[in-house]
């Protein structure tokens, strides 16, 4: 038998573990494509959830600067009204205010009303009939004065209603520029995966959802885990923006 020639058993088995081989890459393969697949399909009905969460904070926010902007101009309405018909009822006790007053204090009630609806106090302030005698004076000063204060008060509660949603926006997009990143490269996305994202647009993220591991001292990943025990994204996300 020529040197160079083999036994027709070890090329058989020779071509065995070579096919062997190649069946077990190729079954890898298709167990990482069905493991990205299913990591892909997790996170992308997430995803949408986490982008209908930024529009639909993004107009709560837009929504209340709106509101602090109509508070703010009728708290300075009712500042020059009070400190006029404060001045009036001064050694006018049982003076009836006039029927201009009266309806500008009934109008000034009713607006109040319409903007704030959690203030027990307010809700015990009532209009004032225009039927009969008009009330007087010290009266309608301590309707309007509890009704200054109650402006004041969903001021400071407006205040914390932004910074709540604020906060909750950039949740929401950290939430959505992470797994938009996660569903493209079935992989947990870096601090700086994210903060590169083309569609951040300047957006403030939540640093809280990025932790440190041994890649290095710098390297910051997205808390994946931590964000699967989020069960309900709307509901994680929701801001109560009663006032």
């Amino acid at each position: 038998m020529e040197p160079d020639e083999q036994p027709d058993g070890a090329k058989l088995r020779r071509a065995q573990k070579k096919a062997d081989r190649q069946a077990a890459e190729r079954e890898q393969e298709a167990a990482e494509e069905a493991e990205a697949a299913t990591y892909r399909a997790t996170y992308t009905a997430k995803l949408a959830e986490a982008e209908r969460a930024v529009l639909r904070i993004e107009e709560q926010i837009r929504l209340v600067k709106e509101r602090q902007r109509g508070r703010a101009s009728l708290a300075d309405h009712l500042s020059g009204f009070y400190e006029e018909i404060d001045k009036l009822a001064k050694g006018k006790a049982l003076l009836e205010v006039t029927p201009l007053v009266l309806a500008e204090t009934n109008q000034t009630i009713r607006d109040a009303k319409a903007m704030v609806a959690k203030d027990p106090f307010l809700d015990r302030v009532r209009e004032f009939v225009p039927a009969g005698n008009n009330p007087v004076y010290p009266d309608v000063v301590v309707a309007l004065r509890t009704v200054r204060q109650s402006l004041d008060r969903a001021g400071a509660r407006l205040a914390e209603i932004l910074t709540e949603a604020q906060a909750k926006l950039s949740e929401a997009v950290t939430f959505a520029l992470a797994l938009d990143f996660a569903v493209a490269e079935a992989a947990e996305p870096s601090l700086t995966d994210v903060k590169s994202h083309p569609r951040r647009q300047r957006r403030d993220l939540s640093a809280s959802w990025f932790t440190r591991d041994d890649s290095g001292p710098d390297y910051r990943h997205f808390d994946i885990e931590r964000f699967d025990q989020v069960a309900d994204i709307e509901r994680y996300l929701h801001v109560d923006d009663a006032v």
